[in-house]
């Protein structure tokens, strides 16, 4: 009875889509001549894709000192500075190779915690620097 049912549906379905001729599809024709000038330019990729100025600001925990992600060198770096002067922030790890883009405060309003992984292998580490010790990546905490 089921398979009764199904080819019969199949074969209306069928019948139906049969019907429809390409003279009842009405599609609008341009009537207007499209001015190149009136085409908008499209957003270069390095906009979309490319490192942010600055990125992911936080405040250490006693509030004195401001950090944020930005390139150095074109790869993003963790960057701290006195927070009443942000400009002056300074670079205070040296990532060459894919860039940070997680870092925590430690307590200690000494230490910057970050994750890193080797090469794209997925492998997470969380590697800690001093914000009084700049360029330097000091130890893996998680090998």
């Amino acid at each position: 009875m089921k398979i009764m049912f199904l080819l019969i549906l199949i074969i209306t379905a069928v019948l139906i889509s049969g019907c429809i001729s390409n003279d009842d599809i009405t599609t609008k024709e341009a009537t207007e001549n499209i001015n190149k000038q009136n085409i908008t330019q499209l957003i270069p990729r390095e906009v979309l894709f490319g490192n942010p100025d600055k990125t992911s600001s936080r405040l250490s925990p006693d509030g004195t000192l401001i950090s944020y992600l930005a390139p150095l060198d074109g790869v993003l770096n963790v960057w701290v500075g006195p927070a009443d002067d942000p400009a002056a922030a300074e670079p205070v790890t040296n990532d060459t190779d894919r860039g940070i883009r997680t870092y925590f405060w430690a307590y200690t309003n000494e230490h910057i915690l970050y994750l890193q992984d080797q090469a794209g292998d997925e492998n997470w580490r969380i590697y800690i620097g001093r914000n009084q010790n700049p360029a330097k990546r000091l130890y893996a905490i998680i090998p």
